[in-house]
């Protein structure tokens, strides 16, 4: 069994939008998480203010050290 490790995440145009607990906006969409080769390895919930407005923290993040 070989693992697929995500290489980007994509947001299908298709997909409707609700709204964010955290922020209240109707932008909380599902996202895919998408291998090298293009297969789809995961779907996660994505809010796009949020995102915008929250950096996350931490080892392995552009604002954390690893």
């Amino acid at each position: 069994m070989t693992t697929r490790i995500p290489a980007r995440m994509q947001i299908p145009d298709d997909g409707t939008a609700v709204a964010c607990e955290r922020c209240g906006f109707p932008t909380l969409r599902v996202a895919e998480l998408v291998s090298v080769d293009g297969t789809v390895v995961g779907k996660t919930m994505v809010c796009t203010s949020c995102r915008q407005l929250l950096r996350p923290e931490g080892p392995g993040t552009a604002s954390g050290t690893d």
